[in-house]
């Protein structure tokens, strides 16, 4: 039997944690499935899987728990892998009472780096934004073979992870050594990854407003303080001199490219580069590359001032 690859629940649009028994309710098979004894309780795990990523309490904190929550659904093992430039890359992994199965297993996928490409089913699983169940994985022709092998799979479910509409990482699980899975995980699967996806977009949009809340203080704080003869009144003002000039800047961010960007509005938002890395599922080594990159291109010394040029060229309204 092959890998089917029919969709399954929408894994998109706004998904709410209210809303997840309807949305799973959309299929035929679903709708049998959770009518079933003891199905109800599979469906209260998507909803208590997808409030942990909710309230951790950074995006660091969310990642980590990507595969972990995922159990609450009922899976025994599980695993969260990022999609870096094309390239199949385990983060990290879930495996019931057995922690350091979990690490292996993360380490073996970190080592054997798979690309996305060809007839691998997570290839064609990206391009269609479907959930799959995969089975007979042991014998079946196109799955990541080196990882089958090492879990002794016999059969997985998984799914993509989409953030601001692009897929950005796959999650997959099983019920080894016990039980099969069966299309309902698929779906519940699928729609796990919808809420991860959604979790890391809150995150993301949290750190932003965080960094803005604390300059909106920041410069609160020195207005205050900017009267005759106050404070900043002996100060000198900060050091932007280096900075190129504006109309400068936007020509020379003309040839950033579009991660590019998504490295400097981080840097922009104070994230380290592991944090740069983790946001948006490089290696911290591509994201020094960038950073390098970025700041020749807008011929600035360092982050900071890489940070201010963005803030001077964001902040500038449609009509000035």
């Amino acid at each position: 039997m092959i890998g089917r690859l029919d969709t399954a629940v929408k894994t998109s649009g706004g998904t709410s944690l209210s809303r997840l028994p309807a949305v799973v309710g959309g299929t035929a098979r679903a709708r049998s499935a959770v009518q079933e004894p003891g199905s109800g309780g599979l469906v209260a795990g998507v909803q208590d899987a997808v409030r942990q990523l909710v309230v951790a309490s950074s995006m660091n904190d969310l990642l980590g728990l990507a595969a972990e929550a995922a159990a609450r659904i009922g899976f025994t093992r599980v695993l969260f892998s990022r999609i870096d430039h094309g390239i199949w890359v385990t983060h990290n992994a879930y495996t019931a009472g057995d922690a350091d199965f979990a690490e292996q297993l993360v380490a073996f996928g970190t080592a054997h780096s798979q690309q996305l490409a060809g007839q691998l089913l997570e290839s064609e699983m990206l391009l269609s934004g479907a959930p799959i169940l995969v089975c007979d994985a042991q014998s079946h022709p196109r799955v990541f073979h080196k990882i089958v092998k090492f879990t002794r799979t016999t059969d997985y479910v998984a799914a993509p992870v989409h953030v601001w509409g692009a897929p950005v990482a796959m999650i997959h699980a099983d019920r080894y050594p016990d039980r099969s899975v069966q299309d309902i995980d698929r779906d519940l699967l699928g729609l796990y990854a919808g809420g991860l996806g959604l979790a890391i977009e809150r995150a993301q949009l949290a750190d932003r407003l965080k960094v803005i809340n604390q300059a909106s203080t920041s410069l609160g704080d020195r207005a205050g303080d900017d009267g005759p003869g106050g404070p900043s009144a002996q100060q000198h003002p900060p050091r932007l001199a280096a900075v190129s000039s504006l109309p400068r800047a936007e020509r020379a961010t003309e040839r950033l490219s579009p991660r590019e960007w998504d490295v400097l509005r981080s840097i922009a938002l104070g994230k380290t580069n592991a944090q740069i890395a983790a946001t948006l599922f490089l290696t911290e080594n591509t994201v020094k590359v960038h950073v390098k990159h970025i700041l020749r291109k807008l011929g600035a010394a360092n982050r900071t001032e890489a940070a201010a040029l963005y803030h001077r060229l964001t902040r500038r309204g449609p009509c000035d």
